[in-house]
């Protein structure tokens, strides 16, 4: 994290940990968490790094708040197979996600995450990536990066309609 001597980690043991630096610039684990019920795929943090989200071969989208420790506080089951990609827009006010699904969702609220509720979108496109990485610039708002062999989206995105 850019804000504190930390980073985060998710792993194909299901584990999610944070590690912070010690008074000998060690690395140690100062939580390590165990929600998911598969390999993490995907994280993102948000811009104030007080916001986790992360995204699982289990198919879910787990939200952690940073409070005392790290805690759960919302979790997405839209995805019916692995959560490929997620992505923040720049005001942090609305998500994307992929998956092997064949499906991207958008998750937008007005304020907050939590408090206010969740609205989806479920777009359409056909996208096709073999062997490459995919780097997608939706209306200058989501950078979404895809590493996964042979991805197939069936999916439509509206790009003027998305973030109106």
């Amino acid at each position: 994290m850019k804000k504190s001597d930390q980073f985060i980690s998710g792993s194909q043991d299901y584990s999610i940990m944070i590690w912070t630096k010690d008074q000998n610039n060690s690395w140690i684990c100062k939580q390590k968490i165990f929600e998911h019920t598969k390999s993490i795929i995907c994280l993102v943090l948000n811009n104030n790094e007080d916001l986790i989200v992360f995204g699982s071969q289990d198919s879910k989208i787990k939200f952690w708040q940073k409070q005392d420790k790290w805690l759960c506080s919302q979790t997405i089951s839209e995805h019916n197979s692995d959560v490929f990609g997620l992505s923040f827009n720049e005001q942090q006010n609305k998500l994307i996600s992929c998956g092997r699904d064949q499906l991207i969702y958008q998750q937008w609220n007005n304020y907050n995450w939590i408090n206010n509720g969740q609205q989806y979108r479920r777009l359409k496109q056909t996208l096709m990536v073999k062997d490459y990485a995919l780097l997608m610039k939706i209306h200058s708002h989501f950078k979404l990066i895809i590493k996964i062999n042979y991805i197939f989206l069936r999916q439509i995105l509206l790009i003027n309609s998305i973030l109106k």
